[in-house]
């Protein structure tokens, strides 16, 4: 497991300040409106940050940056954070039905000082606009993200969908649906879970 020092240790000073104000305004709303689970709160850090973080690294250094299905901002808000500090060039959206999730995470992204786009809508409704990388968080089966990602997409995109334990099972799922070409990385948080960067896919015919 990431420990929070590990995390603090690799990213900026300013980067650093922006988790701590994320974090601090996460704690707070996450008492009204259920952002994340609140058993995951004491260690806010290993299991939310550094996953989001690690989801970053497998992305292009550039380019238009959706996350589905945001919610509390995860990993959306974490990555423009880390980004907007360092060399890497990306213009996040995060798009949420839910209007209580993108309050917070408007509030979160003023407090930050994080230039982001918040779409409070339903995924299905696309922006008919196009994506150069696509993530999604504890959104939905890996099949079924596909679905939803197939409209952002363009021959370049690259999605990157973290999963728990069950992410083998997942993946021989969705390949009953979906010829998919993808990479996968262990995770740092969970020995069980795998991250999948895939770039092609397209329907069993």
């Amino acid at each position: 497991m990431v420990t929070k020092a590990e995390v603090i240790e690799r990213v900026s000073r300013e980067t650093c300040q922006k988790l701590e104000v994320y974090v601090e305004l996460l704690t707070k709303w996450n008492r009204a409106i259920n952002l994340v689970s609140k058993s995951t709160l004491e260690n806010v850090w290993e299991r939310h940050i550094a996953d989001s973080l690690q989801v970053m690294d497998m992305a292009p250094n550039s380019g238009q940056w959706v996350d589905l299905g945001s919610g509390g901002g995860l990993p959306g808000l974490v990555v423009a954070a880390a980004s907007s500090e360092s060399s890497r060039d990306r213009q996040v959206t995060l798009v949420e039905s839910d209007s209580r999730k993108c309050a917070f995470m408007a509030a979160a992204a003023n407090a930050m000082d994080l230039d982001v786009t918040i779409q409070r809508r339903r995924i299905e409704e696309t922006d008919a606009k196009t994506y150069d990388i696509i993530s999604a968080r504890a959104l939905a089966p890996l099949s079924d993200l596909l679905e939803l990602a197939l409209p952002y997409r363009n021959e370049k995109t690259v999605c990157i969908f973290p999963k728990g334990e069950k992410a083998d099972l997942e993946m021989a799922a969705a390949q009953r649906n979906w010829v998919v070409s993808f990479d996968t990385r262990q995770s740092m948080t969970d020995p069980l879970a795998k991250i999948f960067r895939i770039q092609e896919y397209s329907r069993v015919v």
